[in-house]
């Protein structure tokens, strides 16, 4: 903010900041919303509010910073109507309506670039001439007034959420000294154009009050470079510092927004924040055609591609952006000491317990298995890659440039101040959820810094060998033998587009776990508590010049001992994590939505054998306590297994795991010969224990013999 008071003139303030909030079902939708084709003007949020702070010391008059903005794609027909407006709140229910003032420090800067022409018209400074002195520009006219200059000068405002903040006894700070709605129906024409709004920060304080755009034109989705800033977070961070969600488009069906949470870091007591770090979220569009061959080359993702964002648009530069595509982000931080933004200065965990999600509107994609020439079939599954600043740039170009086709991609290096020591792209994904809406969500210990969805990523291979197991795998001992064999996808002839790009990272770890069969863990925070993971050597560090050879060897780790206290229903389940962070999870579409699950083995544990009741011989002997030759006797008798089930009773065998009681039955006792003989019945269950019952009779011959 530039705060004027003539003849004195006081420097304020005007940084980087877009307090991000979680998304939310409302009828005012964000700033790259979609808008229904409707005869009445429709209001659409442009940019949530950022508290009141000190500028950046390089936000000066002379070096103007944008903190926020936006580009949409409108369709505009005669009458047209656009306003720009601020917050009205409801004090009993908390709830924010467009129509009321507005406030930014400073200024709101409007550029429009008509599809017929491709001739930028602007930027114009929209603010009114509210404070200003003449001779100085655009810059020279800012969107709030005396009401909140003094006090946001005087240093009292700082923290504050203009939008809720009661600052003149029933007024909002955003009422008392924000401006009225600010027409800018005049900067559009009929047809097709974009429309750029920027929010502009002078120095010495910046803020500003949620922004709504009420118009009578259609939106066809948002086209980046944008910027959206969020709230700092200091040393004792609240909720609403922890978690912050940067909405970029939150359009019916194109909803678009990268979500930075640190409450389970803060809760693990495992969270390092330095120096009030404010983190910020560039964002690109991307070519889905490109992806492959510009930026996975050389890597593990060669054969993958980027999930298209319905709400973001693309094109080449100059062009009309009309073309679907995928979504680049860059999260990194400023500090009051530093307000050059880099994601090392983003907090620090010690444990990869600080999420990050990408959630979006897209079209449905399908995963496939990947059937390779020796008959292995390897499965495809989801990932959410993190890079380093300035991945998919042109060599030379700074972050945020628009580059349509891709740039520098492949294999890359992460910035050395974060301290991160892995291979570079590295796939986060720890789970993937959707459609309405999608969600990639991955972990890391800090951000650095650039992210995409992307699907089709081989996954490693796992196979289970579990000693000593029967049918329906059953065993019938309280410690178990395991062997993990892991193999990486060797894509060489299959054909797959980008396969002769494809550099296959070695296996890092097996890990595994196991857990009753009604309740396995799904992957959340990977490894699961009292899960066991089995490490390989050390990884690689590709580089551009050696991403590394076309293969990479299995991995077999020791063999496994597992003990089990309890007979029961049980499931192993395990997965390969890669060099390059890739994890065999197994992703499949449940009634259309997408799950994340672990790859499961079951392990089934029965030591006790089958129970054998009720054996009797009918009819009963003589007083004398014997049969006669060639006397029809049965003898009955029945087996039960509460566990794996009866196999074998007597003389009938049962299919495995369908008969847990056998009931009754009866067999035919010998009485052919005579002399002392012994009934015996023989059961087993489906895990091999066996068991028996036997009964002692006495067969005599009729007289005479």
């Amino acid at each position: 903010m530039r705060f004027r008071i003539f003849p004195l003139i006081l420097m304020s303030a005007s940084c980087l900041t877009v307090f991000a909030t979680a998304l939310d079902a409302q009828t005012t939708v964000q700033l790259s919303n979609s808008v229904d084709v409707v005869a009445v003007p429709t209001a659409v949020q442009l940019f949530n509010a950022v508290d009141v702070q000190t500028s950046p010391s390089a936000n000066t008059y002379s070096t103007p910073v944008t903190f926020n903005s936006t580009t949409l794609n409108l369709t505009c027909t005669a009458p047209i109507t656009a306003s720009l407006s601020g917050p009205v709140l409801n004090t009993e229910t908390g709830a924010l309506t467009p129509g009321g003032n507005l406030l930014v420090d400073n200024n709101i800067l409007v550029t429009v670039t008509p599809a017929s022409t491709g001739t930028p018209q602007g930027p114009v400074n929209v603010c009114p001439n509210i404070d200003s002195a003449s001779g100085e520009g655009i810059y020279n006219q800012n969107c709030f007034t005396t009401a909140y200059q003094g006090p946001a000068a005087a240093g009292s405002l700082n923290g504050d959420d203009p939008d809720t903040y009661i600052a003149n006894g029933t007024e909002t700070e955003v009422e008392f000294g924000g401006v009225p709605p600010i027409d800018i129906s005049s900067y559009l024409s009929a047809g097709s154009q974009s429309v750029n709004i920027a929010l502009v920060d002078e120095g010495g304080w910046f803020t500003n009050s949620s922004v709504y755009l009420t118009t009578s034109c259609t939106q066809g989705g948002v086209t980046g470079p944008a910027l959206v800033m969020g709230n700092p977070i200091s040393s004792t961070p609240t909720p609403q510092q922890l978690t912050q969600t940067f909405n970029v488009d939150s359009g019916s069906n194109q909803k678009i927004a990268f979500v930075y949470d640190l409450s389970e870091a803060n809760t693990a007591n495992s969270l390092t924040v330095s120096g009030t770090p404010s983190p910020q979220v560039a964002d690109l569009p991307l070519n889905p055609a490109t992806f492959q061959s510009n930026l996975a080359f050389n890597t593990s993702f060669a054969t993958s591609e980027c999930l298209i964002h319905t709400g973001e648009l693309g094109g080449p530069l100059g062009q009309q952006a009309t073309l679907p595509a995928c979504k680049l982000f860059t999260l990194e931080c400023t500090t009051p000491a530093n307000p050059v933004p880099s994601g090392a200065q983003c907090p620090i965990s010690t444990v990869a317990n600080e999420v990050v999600q990408d959630i979006f509107d897209g079209p449905n994609f399908s995963l496939e298995d990947i059937h390779t020439r020796d008959g292995r079939i390897f499965h495809e599954g989801i990932g959410f890659l993190m890079a380093s600043e300035g991945w998919g740039s042109e060599s030379g170009v700074p972050p945020g440039t628009w580059n349509w086709n891709g740039g520098a991609g492949g294999p890359c290096t992460f910035d050395p101040a974060a301290d991160l020591n892995l291979p570079c792209p590295q796939n986060m994904l720890s789970s993937f959820t959707g459609p309405g809406l999608f969600s990639s969500s991955g972990e890391t210990t800090h951000p650095n810094s650039t992210f995409i969805s992307i699907a089709k990523v081989p996954e490693d291979r796992t196979e289970v060998r579990i000693d000593g197991e029967w049918p329906g795998h059953w065993i019938n001992r309280q410690t178990v033998h395991v062997r993990f064999r892991s193999q990486p996808p060797d894509l060489r002839h299959t054909g797959l587009p980008g396969a002769e790009n494809f550099i296959p990272s070695p296996i890092q770890s097996i890990t595994y776990g196991v857990s009753p069969a009604d309740s396995v863990p799904v992957p959340a925070n990977e490894p699961i508590p009292g899960d066991t993971t089995l490490l390989n050597s050390a990884c690689p560090i590709p580089t551009a010049a050696d991403p590394g050879p076309p293969f990479a060897p299995d991995f077999t780790p020791a063999e496994q001992t597992l003990t089990f206290a309890a007979d029961g229903r049980y499931l192993l389940h395990f997965y390969a994590c890669d060099c390059a962070g890739t994890q065999e999870f197994k992703f499949a579409q449940v009634s259309g939505s997408w799950t994340t699950d672990f790859y499961t083995r079951e392990i089934n544990v029965d030591t006790v054998p089958p129970a054998i009741t009720g054996l009797v011989l009918t009819p009963s002997p003589s007083a004398h306590g014997t049969y006669t030759v060639g006397e029809q006797v049965k003898a009955s008798y029945s087996c039960s297994d509460a566990t794996s089930g009866v196999v074998l009773c007597g003389d009938k065998f049962y299919a495995p795991g369908s008969t847990f009681n056998t009931g009754t039955l009866t067999t035919t006792v010998d009485t052919r010969w005579p002399g002392t003989k012994t009934f015996t019945v023989w059961a087993a269950d489906a895990a091999g224990n066996r068991s028996s019952a036997s009964v002692t009779y006495k067969v005599v011959g009729p007289a005479g013999w």
